[in-house]
């Protein structure tokens, strides 16, 4: 066992990085204009001129793919960083003090927990309307509390350690044990964490654009993609298969990856091979 988890590691970063590199060059460059349509090359047939074939309205199935990859990644890599900015110092703040004020910072974040993604950007679309930027706050919010907790709980034990213990002696503040001492010792598992939630962010992405809650028309989006491919299923099945491949592709490589890392880093899963 203890030489898959290296291999998933590798399998996972290759992956991720092949993504990320199909995603900086859609940015560029892309076999076609992914939103100039034409109708008299409709519902085409995958083939050398068009490898994943045309939508309904002519336009290139594989840059529609490539340039949605963008968008997806930017809402899901935004809700992390929303998550992590906020729920970290929070997480540590909570993680350095006890009693009433640990269960205002916990409380809280149940109650954000209360409210799913879905649930918050559906309030969001319907007090702002539905954008990728609510998208990604929606996602974002509920990160906070996922953070938060990561942080609270690693670092309570932390706090337990001599050299934290010899820090507070010295007359070092919590503020400053907490990012010298505390802070570098979660890295770690604060990567694990976000590899996790952006494969999550990814994957809800993508139904709140199926959903039509996220990237707007003309913005090319996996999610709104297969939503428009329903109803010719029988008759164009590549519009379906090409972006669901790329969420499935794109959720497997974040997976793996913070899977990989968190056997690599956690000591108590540490093997000789």
């Amino acid at each position: 066992m203890a030489r898959l988890r290296p291999l998933s590691l590798k399998i996972g970063l290759g992956l991720t990085l092949t993504v990320c590199a199909i995603t900086l060059l859609a940015l560029i460059w892309t076999p076609a204009d992914p939103l100039a349509q034409d109708l008299s090359q409709r519902l085409l047939a995958p083939s050398l001129a068009h490898p994943f074939g045309t939508d309904a309205l002519g336009r290139d199935v594989l840059s529609l793919v490539m340039a949605a990859a963008a968008n997806s990644l930017w809402v899901a890599g935004s809700a992390v960083a929303l998550g992590l900015f906020l729920g970290v110092p929070l997480g540590l703040w909570a993680a350095g003090r006890s009693g009433w004020r640990d269960d205002v910072v916990m409380r809280g974040g149940d109650l954000i927990f209360a409210f799913p993604s879905l649930l918050t950007a559906v309030m969001l679309a319907a007090a702002t309307g539905p954008s990728a930027f609510n998208a990604a706050l929606a996602l974002g919010v509920f990160n906070i509390p996922v953070f938060m907790r990561v942080v609270r709980g690693a670092g309570r034990g932390l706090w337990q350690r001599d050299y934290v213990t010899a820090s507070r002696a010295a007359g070092r503040g919590t503020v400053a044990i907490s990012i010298q001492h505390i802070l570098p010792h979660l890295l770690g598992l604060l990567a694990v964490q976000a590899a996790v939630q952006f494969s999550v962010g990814v994957a809800a992405e993508a139904g709140l654009s199926y959903l039509g809650l996220a990237a707007q028309p003309p913005a090319p989006s996996w999610g709104r993609m297969l939503a428009e491919s329903q109803t010719l299923i029988g008759t164009a099945p590549w519009l379906a298969i090409f972006p669901g491949l790329a969420i499935f592709v794109t959720v497997l490589a974040l997976s793996l990856t913070g899977d990989g890392l968190r056997d690599r880093l956690d000591p108590r899963l540490k093997r000789e091979v």
